[in-house]
């Protein structure tokens, strides 16, 4: 029969055991808790930085459109009258100088607003030039078009001036 020091002894050797691997089991549950709870706190920042970044997008691209709507365009010349028969360069400006998002420059072709020929495109500053010649003293007036593509509007600023004609 077994001495109670040999009882004792293998009791002791059974509970480190037992000890042992209650740790080795619980560790990898409390390690893997630990990653699933970064995980979630690491997802919900993502989640909450796409929706900061959407709004901030959304802001910068209504802070562009007030920008462009607030625009006008002069046109000028260095003439006080052109001649008819005679080609004059006509100098357009936004009221806002400055580099701007890029536009394209129609000549308005008809009576409707759609009615458009492309004079220039991919224009980056807030100025431009456009050579006209009149054909009789009553091709007096000029009609364009600015267009701006903000990601998913196009926003559109004319530009219709009366000039002088003499023969």
């Amino acid at each position: 029969m077994p001495t109670q020091q040999a009882i004792h002894k293998h009791v002791a050797n059974n509970m480190k055991k037992t000890t042992f691997i209650t740790i080795l089991t619980i560790f990898p549950v409390i390690f893997t808790s630990c990653n699933q709870q970064k995980t979630s706190d690491l997802n919900n920042e993502i989640a909450e930085l796409k929706k900061q970044n959407a709004i901030l997008k959304d802001s910068i691209s209504k802070n562009d459109l007030n920008n462009i709507y607030s625009f006008h365009i002069l046109g000028t010349t260095k003439k006080n009258s052109l001649k008819v028969n005679e080609e004059a360069t006509i100098d357009f400006i936004f009221g806002y100088r400055n580099h701007i998002k890029n536009y394209n420059v129609y000549r308005l072709t008809g009576d409707k607003e759609n009615e458009r020929e492309l004079i220039l495109q991919d224009q980056k500053i807030s100025e431009f030039k456009y050579s006209y010649t009149p054909k009789d003293k009553n091709d007096n007036r000029i009609k364009l078009m600015t267009v701006f593509d903000l990601d998913s509007i196009s926003v559109e600023i004319p530009a219709d001036i009366t000039l002088n004609v003499t023969d």
